[in-house]
């Protein structure tokens, strides 16, 4: 699990994309919560790390955006 916030800003992205995959099992899924307008953003950094298709989706709130993204391995 790994937490962070919008202030940690996309290094904090980066480093969960490259490193995440390493603690999940086959098809395991990585959920962050994302700023709105960081979407495209983080999605391509999930997806230059080899996570594949990435699903940006609203919260529950509809204000900001989650990423969800399924372990390859």
């Amino acid at each position: 699990m790994a937490l962070t916030d919008e202030g940690d800003g996309l290094s904090a992205y980066r480093t969960i994309a490259d490193q995440a995959g390493s603690y999940l099992t086959a098809n395991g899924r990585v959920l962050c919560e994302i700023g709105w307008q960081q979407g495209a953003e983080v999605r391509t950094i999930f997806e230059r790390s080899g996570w594949g298709t990435v699903d940006v989706l609203p919260d529950l709130d509809g204000r900001d955006r989650v990423i969800l993204a399924r372990n390859p391995a």
